[in-house]
């Protein structure tokens, strides 16, 4: 039956094809006619095909769309052409807006300038400064493109006052804005520190030495005490020993005496009742 049908629009092909040749256009929309119907059969051919696997009726049906198919044919190939052509000219008018000739730019921490045809940036050295008797370096200053004294060291960083710092740029032409620190920091040394302590203040740094907070608040300086001497945690003051730290002795027969850890002071602890206390000891009672 597929035999069948295929057979039939050749023999509607070859017809129409025929028709063609005699110059009978019925049916036809007026255009060209050399090229469109020799294109025509082509797409007829392909239109028959197709409908050799669907419904009957081929005859018109395979004509129509044998145009069809030229015509959809002779869009795309237009539209491809036309559209490359498009983009072929947009692509040559964005190269030659690559940058403003002329035009100054840091690229980076590179002072560069735009060639003259539009195309493309070149380095430019900004070299030095000697107008003042000594040469100093220049380098280009991001915010304008001009070539500045070197004011900073690049990406450091310096406290603006006590509780803001600056950041230096990348290339060393300028200082940020002031930022400030955090709550409960303030700035030292171009770093926002915390505060840990009110300035002057005095404490006991370790059993033998004494801590006071540095004049900024965020760091305590240690001092150690003199020789015989202790932190006494009451004032973080150094003083004398009255024992040696840790000793333990007896006040009498049946009490041990103490000294805490730093020697300024004692305590006592008795022995329990049938203990009675020998060299810094609670020991049984010799026997009678």
């Amino acid at each position: 039956m597929r035999a069948q049908r295929l057979s039939l629009a050749w023999l509607l092909t070859l017809s129409l094809l025929i028709a063609a040749c005699g110059n009978d256009r019925r049916d036809r929309p007026g255009g060209g006619e050399g090229e469109g119907e020799g294109e025509g059969a082509e797409g007829e051919g392909e239109g028959a095909e197709g409908e050799g696997e669907g419904a009957e009726g081929e005859g018109e049906g395979a004509e129509g769309e044998g145009e069809g198919a030229e015509g959809e044919g002779e869009g795309s190939e237009g539209e491809g052409e036309g559209e490359g052509s498009e983009g072929e000219g947009e692509g040559s008018e964005g190269e030659g807006e690559g940058c403003e000739p002329g035009l100054f730019r840091c690229g980076g921490t590179t002072h560069q300038q735009c060639l003259d045809d539009g195309s493309d940036w070149v380095e430019v050295p900004c070299g030095e400064d000697c107008s003042s008797g000594e040469c100093l370096p220049l380098v280009c200053d991001p915010p304008t493109g001009d070539c500045s004294p070197l004011v900073c060291e690049p990406n450091g960083y310096q406290c603006a006052d006590d509780d803001h710092r600056q950041f230096c740029n990348i290339t060393g032409s300028r200082w940020s804005d002031p930022a400030p620190c955090p709550e409960g920091y303030r700035c030292l040394g171009g770093e926002c520190l915390q505060k840990l302590c009110e300035p002057g203040e005095v404490k006991c740094g370790s059993a033998l030495a004494t801590a006071t907070c540095d004049e900024y608040g965020v760091a305590w300086l240690q001092d150690p005490c003199p020789e015989g001497q202790s932190c006494a945690e009451a004032n973080g003051r150094c003083q004398e020993r009255i024992c040696t730290p840790d000793e333990v002795s007896c006040r009498d027969g049946r009490t041990l005496l103490i000294c805490d850890p730093r020697g300024l002071s004692t305590r006592d602890q008795p022995c329990l009742e049938d203990r009675v206390c020998d060299a810094g000891r609670c020991v049984a009672p010799p026997a009678p």
